[in-house]
């Protein structure tokens, strides 16, 4: 399946900082009461889904102003209704994912959408969990990513698997070489961007890369 268009997921929790904007003919889903958000980011749906035990569903007298359809999952469910969501946009083709209001609320649901990110990367698809001050994005090897000339700021990696074999990070303060990551220690916590062109890349296993969300217009990506 050839991959052309984005995905947009709006989760509940506040919305802040840069996103992209969605084009013709992408995927726009909201998470359970990631629906409220649709009025003011003036975006039209194809569908909310979750399970709405934060909040109720769009009413019947608002729908047809926010969404093209209602998706209702059962509370007691293996997926999280980000994750449900993801599976909607895969199903549809979609190639990037944007994951927009994850972060910021309850813990466990950041940690989920986290592991919502490394299984998508897992899918062959790139994804970014975004925040006001920060972006996600997870990096299934063999993949890598490269940022411009003239970024800066902090970049951490983190192994998501136990191990990651590979990694080998370029251009920042701080190098790795093919590089062994763990999932129990943060080798690569709070790296620095210096201004030439930086690289992250794994061989094997998937890490979480954290990164100044103003970057990722300038970001490439490169998928082996």
């Amino acid at each position: 399946m050839k991959r052309t268009r984005a995905c947009y997921i709006l989760g509940a929790a506040e919305l802040k900082g840069w996103w992209p904007s969605p084009k013709d003919g992408d995927m726009i889903l909201a998470a359970d009461a990631g629906w409220k958000h649709l009025r003011k980011l003036g975006w039209f749906a194809d569908a909310a889904i979750g399970d709405f035990d934060t909040d109720a569903p769009p009413p019947q007298g608002v729908r047809q102003t926010l969404c093209k359809a209602v998706i209702r999952l059962p509370v007691e469910k293996d997926d999280t209704d980000m994750a449900a969501a993801a599976r909607i946009g895969l199903d549809g083709g979609c190639g990037a994912f944007y994951l927009l209001g994850g972060t910021g609320g309850r813990l466990d649901h950041t940690l989920a959408n986290i592991q919502c990110l490394a299984r998508l990367a897992k899918a062959g698809v790139s994804a970014y969990l975004m925040d006001a001050e920060q972006t996600l994005t997870a990096l299934a090897g063999p993949s890598s990513i490269v940022f411009a000339e003239g970024s800066r700021g902090l970049v951490s990696v983190f192994a998501h698997d136990e191990i990651v074999e590979g990694a080998t990070i370029s251009g920042l303060k701080y190098s790795l070489s093919g590089a062994r990551l763990y999932n129990t220690r943060a080798l690569g916590v709070s790296n620095e961007l210096t201004g030439g062109e930086a690289s992250v890349s794994v061989a094997r296993g998937t890490a979480v890369v954290v990164f100044p969300g103003t970057l990722l217009a300038n970001l490439i990506r490169n998928e082996a």
